[in-house]
């Protein structure tokens, strides 16, 4: 089956104090389709999403989005997410989030939100959100994101808290959106409920403890595996060859890998295509035992996929094969995985800085004469934007403080002739700019707004300009970053050839 990817990640990493919450070494989910998410709770599936959604920023490597843009802020304006964590004010009514999502998405439409509303149940626009059951709290924030002109949505857990009939019909619209894309929209979610909504899932992806176990085509996957049913007095040692095996006093049952229905040849036994739901919480369980030969010889087959040009493939093939990367990596590819490891600091700050900049100029534009006229509902917007810029603005610091550390150690390399010449010449202006720039720089000092100052305009110009100002600088070492990069791989293609 030929197609092209709606996203495409590599090195996927989350981890903090020591704990990794996402690793995931290669990410390609098909456009044109319906992609569920399958794991337990803790897995990582929501961390995925809202990276994916770029609601998340803390994390390494890169995602390329609809085959051509690398910026998560430039295909927001393509993307729906829905999480069952929305943010809603308390003092909101249906039409106060209709007006707000107006505001905030140009392509938002509010006769496709009175639509859905009205095909959803939500039949009050005066109703306020604090008032209304979990289920249709995700009702309003689905109806809000299927009413703008998108090409990926990205639900976590949509169904969750909806009832069987709503889920039904979750179901029927989620298979129109794709319909209607004519092989242009895609949709992305989680879900634990995946015998209910089996019948329009596309690819599947199943994730235990932050990484990727096993993906691909539904159709496939049932191709690829077989469901084992027989009395149990036969199983002999053939139980070696099943994952999730379920047995009672009389019966056993579970999943093999259709190359080894052979194993049950002898046996009296019932050879079953499996669904995905079987496959899924077979392999979970699966998961579990570290010794597992049926996972094995997945990854196996995986690993046999990867291309072994690049760094970052040799890092793969690294992990996967635990082995030291040193042992793979040496010499200039392994400066070149240092200065990528660099870029990708410097690039998701440069992101998080973007983020506090479009919250700031939010919040600049509803000014003090805009407050009183437009009361207590154009107030809480203004006062969302701006906390909302100083939670990134903390990420931003953090981002800016690792960046930072990085090319210290880098620019110590340099110094001590751990590099060779040629790298380093375009990184020596860039890295002692932005060092110097940084020292002592505090971010938290640049904005001290509250609920009672948040009409002070002139805090947020500052917080403006300071923040530009360190974009802008960020953006010129990040580029000389990328410039030494291209450099090594100009060098390696001539050393190659």
């Amino acid at each position: 089956m030929e197609f092209s990817n709606v996203i495409e990640a590599t090195g996927l990493m989350e981890k903090s104090k020591g704990w990794v919450y996402l690793d995931i070494l290669k990410l390609n989910i098909p456009k044109g389709f319906s992609t569920v998410i399958i794991g337990d709770n803790g897995a990582g599936k929501s961390t995925l999403l809202r990276i994916l959604s770029g609601v998340r920023s803390e994390h390494t490597g890169t995602i390329t989005y609809f085959n051509e843009e690398k910026k998560v802020n430039k295909a927001k304006s393509h993307i729906g997410y829905v999480s069952s964590n929305n943010f809603f004010l308390e003092k909101w009514t249906v039409k106060s989030f209709a007006k707000s999502s107006k505001i905030l998405y140009d392509n938002f439409s509010n006769e496709k939100f009175e639509k859905y509303c009205q095909e959803f149940g939500i039949v009050d626009n005066t109703m306020k959100i604090v008032d209304l059951s979990d289920g249709m709290r995700m009702k309003l924030a689905l109806a809000a994101a299927l009413s703008r002109e998108t090409k990926l949505l990205i639900l976590d857990e949509p169904a969750s808290p909806l009832d069987p009939v709503s889920r039904d019909n979750l179901c029927s619209i989620m298979g129109q959106y794709i319909a209607e894309g004519d092989g242009e929209k895609s949709i992305i979610f989680s879900s634990h409920n995946v015998p209910d909504m089996e019948h329009i899932i596309d690819y599947a992806i199943i994730m235990e403890g932050g990484k990727i176990i096993e993906s691909g085509f539904v159709d496939d996957l049932k191709e690829e595996y077989a469901l084992v049913r027989g009395n149990l007095k036969h199983i002999g040692n053939a139980d070696k060859f099943l994952c999730g095996l379920n047995k009672t006093s009389m019966e056993f049952e579970g999943i093999c890998l259709a190359d080894d229905v052979k194993e049950f040849d002898d046996m009296d036994v019932v050879i079953e295509r499996p669904t995905l739901s079987q496959i899924s919480i077979a392999l979970l369980k699966e998961a579990k035992n570290p010794l597992s030969s049926i996972l094995k010889k997945r990854q196996e087959a995986s690993q046999n996929k990867l291309v072994s040009n690049t760094v970052t493939t040799a890092k793969a093939n690294a992990i996967v094969n635990d082995m030291p990367q040193e042992k793979v990596l040496t010499g200039i590819e392994r400066h070149k995985a240092n200065l990528m490891d660099i870029y990708s600091e410097g690039y998701f700050a440069l992101q998080l800085g973007n983020e506090v900049l479009k919250r700031l100029n939010k919040a600049k534009k509803w000014g003090i004469f805009d407050i009183f006229g437009g009361g207590f509902f154009v107030g809480q917007v203004k006062y969302k934007h701006i906390r909302e810029a100083e939670g990134f603005m903390v990420e931003f610091n953090l981002q800016l403080s690792r960046y930072k550390d990085k090319m210290t150690d880098f620019k110590t390399d340099i110094q001590q002739g751990n590099v060779v010449d040629w790298v380093h010449e375009p990184l020596d202006i860039a890295i002692v700019r932005l060092i110097d720039y940084l020292d002592g720089f505090d971010l938290a000092d640049l904005i001290d707004t509250s609920i009672f100052d948040f009409y002070a305009q002139s805090k947020i110009n500052k917080a403006i300009d300071n923040v530009t100002e360190i974009c802008d600088s960020l953006q010129a070492s990040v580029s000389d970053v990328k410039a030494s990069i291209d450099a090594i791989d100009q060098e390696l293609e001539e050393t190659n050839g």
